[in-house]
């Protein structure tokens, strides 16, 4: 390659190295907490000014890696993709743990302290309240207790965590002070080593991201002021339009229950009991939206089609994952080829393997299943607070103690309460609660995933699935042997009273957990009939499932499921960029409902007959650049608020948009329909016409008279966010960009301001000798924010525009116009003999 740098690079350095200091400034005038190191970063020869300089260098290396059995060859594409070539898996994982540090060192960092309770000690008091409430649930002990038991068994993950940490540590022995990435020498410090545990605390991140729901668990009793039934009308399972995951006839229950198998041993026997099934956050206020758990708008969306519905003659994969959208991405790609494994995918920066990921003859693609993985159970304890009762004993509470160092300030010790439930909490003002998490229980999830990276066929990549515990995925399998095939996947609870929604009896052993649904018991199909599968976190399976599953009823995923079954099963055949177009689809299946409702309204002004005529004639596609999608959002809105003026809901929550449509349909009539601040009784029919006046008076007040010039990406706009969310880093984020969609539309858009939607959208082809795939997510490799390489697939995210994910055999199979750097590992024993 090249030494010499063309007068453009050069030109984009000086520039990126102007917008340094410009950055310092604008950082230095927000409040992070504690002291920073101004001096380091302004020095022209070692600060910000290396930083940019050498963020794009193409210089190639040659380093040596302790413990390696041969040399290793990473090779980083033009967009920075590594792919590593290794002599065994043992090596691969090391290097990959070498190279993810060079690129996201500081995200990996961040990781590992957010997820057990220290980033005080570097962002000072401001993150107390953070990471209070991460220790308190618990997972920092859960982590290192699974650690310890994989160790004993010798199970495959301590080997993929000890690997990979040495891989990490290895570049932080080299890393020297002036080339620490640009966040370490804001914040003035450096990275402590890696040890075994840290993989395992930043992939436990992704459980309590997708399973875990704060102590403001639901309780049903909100409910009781309504009337009789109406709980279960409002906010009752499976009330909701949607398709479900295993095809309707499909399921392996209907035909045990028709005597084509055993019983069911440990099944409830009910669907699940009324009552909104998403719980309140932990939200602590900082760093933005951390310290959440599972939320509304975290889900994702997978689709395959088989051979016989697809036009290449082989079975084609889709997935694209509903996470947070921050810079550095939550995502990172990676290719590793050894003598026993050939995998690309993406994986979180820390975890030591592909997460959705394909090889040679197989992929996967995942959507969370929601599933009710947690339990709030309500304590009694003794005065003391060291005991509390159960089917009337007194047991210990067992306390764990946690210092907590604090930047600039003195350091604050907390004391975790632990039952045989789980951790306690003593905020709740009704009394003490213990939480029961499946994220404390052992996980054998990594040895699955080292499993699927190997799988040949569908029969290797089931088995690798039964060791798959949490978080509960739907996962979507297609490969060259012919097959597509989906799962919900993990450790579904099995409660000793059957379980459902809300506070928990912690006094009595009823409230336990005594088992989990056999794998072969979870929802399933493998080859459909009908030749495609889809899941997007709708139900997996009718009330006629006998287990309780306790999906979240959140209506968008039921939305997306009808719009795709529509898509999917609209044609005979699918091509790749069918599967492709159908994740940038942005049609909302509910607008159409809303129009029919609207037919027999009579507008009672001007601007609301101007606005229901506009709707009348408009697709319901919300794309960014028409004003429609503007006014329909404005009239959802109205139409909610003025349903569900009831103080209940100031409490309980709102019904689904969806059970909201639902009922002006089919009963106009309904008590509630009836607005409290006014003396006249309302009918459904009357609060649409309301709604409809007042949306059309909010859309006049945005765009004027002249509203067919407003602009729903005007209002409806992507913001990407430093990791850190905290806008003392405000420089390094990226947006608001006008983005289409909505909350219910296969590509998502929740809320005015996104910031969860598809993290990484992926399609693979498994026709040919091996697997075509294209893929996209909003960012690049690098951490480093004066790299292009920071947010090089940013436009092309928000354009819908793929990337072609190349797999080469070799080093040498990239031509040199595709390669942007290298980097050869040597054994330290033998490096130089």
């Amino acid at each position: 390659m090249a030494a010499t740098r063309p007068l453009a690079a050069r030109l984009a350095v000086f520039a990126a190295a102007s917008i340094a200091a410009w950055l310092l400034i604008v950082a230095f005038s927000y409040p992070m907490g504690g002291t920073f190191r101004a001096g380091p970063l302004l020095d022209p020869a070692n600060g910000l000014w290396r930083t940019a300089r050498l963020a794009d260098a193409r210089a190639d290396e040659s380093i040596e890696l302790p413990g390696l059995s041969g040399p290793v060859r990473v090779v980083r594409d033009e967009r920075g993709v590594p792919h590593i070539f290794a002599p065994s898996d043992e090596d691969a994982v090391r290097a990959f743990g070498y190279v993810v540090a060079q690129d996201r060192l500081f995200q990996m960092d961040f990781l590992r302290r957010y997820t057990s309770g220290r980033l005080s000690e570097v962002m000072g008091a401001a993150a107390l309240p953070t990471d209070r409430a991460m220790l308190q649930t618990g997972i920092e002990e859960s982590v290192g207790r699974n650690i310890a038991a994989a160790r004993k068994d010798g199970r495959r993950t301590f080997d993929l965590f000890s690997w990979f940490a040495e891989g990490v540590n290895a570049y932080l022995e080299d890393l020297e002070e002036r080339d620490l990435p640009f966040e370490f020498r804001l914040l003035g410090y450096r990275p402590a080593p890696f040890s075994v545990v840290d993989p395992g605390l930043i992939g436990w991140n992704l459980v309590y991201d997708l399973t875990y729901r704060g102590e403001t668990a639901f309780d049903p009793s909100r409910l009781a002021e309504l009337g009789p039934g109406e709980a279960d009308l409002l906010f009752g399972p499976f009330r909701d339009p949607y398709r479900p995951i295993v095809p309707a006839g499909e399921g392996w229950w209907l035909r045990r229950a028709a005597g084509a198998g055993p019983e069911i041993a440990g099944a409830s026997g009910a669907p699940d009991p009324p009552g909104p099934q998403r719980a309140g956050s932990a939200g602590t206020g900082f760093p933005g939206s951390w310290a959440r758990g599972f939320e509304e708008g975290k889900g994702s969306n997978n689709w395959a089609v088989g051979s016989s519905r697809s036009t290449t003659g082989a079975p084609i994969l889709a997935g694209d994952m509903h996470l947070s959208l921050t810079l550095p991405s939550i995502w990172y790609e990676v290719h590793l080829v050894t003598p026993d494994m050939d995998v690309y995918g993406v994986t979180v920066p820390g975890v030591p393997l592909p997460i959705e990921a394909f090889n040679r003859d197989v992929g996967w693609a995942f959507t969370n299943t929601g599933a009710d993985q947690v339990d709030h159970l309500r304590l009694e304890v003794d005065g003391t607070r060291t005991r509390y009762l159960v089917d009337g004993e007194w047991r210990p509470l067992r306390y764990r103690r946690h210092d907590l160092p604090v930047r600039g300030a003195p350091t604050v010790t907390d004391s975790i309460a632990w039952s045989h439930w789980g951790p306690v909490s003593f905020s709740d003002p009704d009394g003490p609660v213990a939480v029961r998490w499946v994220g404390h229980d052992t996980l054998r999830t990594f040895d699955a995933l080292w499993e699927m990276v190997r799988a040949t066929d569908y029969a290797s990549f089931e088995r690798a699935l039964r060791s798959w515990d949490s978080p509960m995925q739907n996962i979507l399998y297609a490969g060259r042997d012919g097959r597509i095939a989906i799962r919900s996947t993990g450790y579904l609870p099995i409660r000793a009273d059957g379980g459902g929604p809300g506070m928990r009896d912690g006094t009595t052993s009823r409230s336990a957990w005594i088992g989990r649904v056999p794998f072969e018991d979870l929802p399933a199909s493998i080859d459909p009939a009908r030749g495609y599968l889809a899941s997007t976190n709708q139900y997996p399976a009718g009330p006629d499932y006998p287990y309780y599953v306790g999906v979240p009823t959140y209506a968008e995923a039921g939305m997306r499921s009808v719009r795709i079954d529509e898509l999917l099963g609209g044609r005979e055949r699918h091509a790749p960029d069918d599967l492709a177009r159908y994740q940038s689809d942005v049609t909302a299946v509910h607008a159409t409902w809303l129009n029919r409702l609207l037919v027999p309204v009579e507008p009672v002004s001007e601007r609301a007959r101007r606005l229901k005529d506009g709707l009348a004639r408009w697709d319901g596609t919300m794309s960014a650049d028409r004003w429609e999608p503007l006014g329909f959002d404005l009239l959802l809105d109205a139409i909610e608020d003025a349903a569900w003026d009831e103080p209940v809901f100031a409490t309980a929550g709102e019904p689904p948009f969806t059970r909201l449509l639902a009922l002006l349909e089919e009963d106009p009539g309904f008590r509630l329909f009836d607005r409290t601040r006014t003396p006249d009784v309302e009918t459904g029919t009357d609060l649409l016409g309301f709604a409809l006046a007042r949306a059309a008076d909010s859309l006049a007040s945005i765009g004027g008279e002249g509203w067919e010039t407003a602009r729903w990406g005007d209002h409806h706009t992507l913001l990407l966010r430093h990791i850190t969310m905290t806008p003392a880093l405000q420089a390094l984020w990226r947006g608001p960009f006008p983005f289409p969609g909505t909350n219910g539309t296969l590509s998502p858009g929740r809320g005015r301001r996104v910031t969860f939607s598809a993290s990484w959208r992926v399609v693979v082809d498994f026709a040919g000798p091996k697997p075509v795939a294209r893929g996209v997510y909003a960012g690049g490799a690098s951490g480093n924010p004066f790299s292009r390489r920071y947010d090089l697939h940013v436009d092309d995210f928000n354009a819908f525009r793929y990337r072609d994910l190349r797999t080469p055999e070799s080093p040498e199979a990239l031509a040199d116009s595709l390669v942007f750097r290298t980097l050869t590992l040597t054994p330290a024993s033998t490096h130089g003999s």
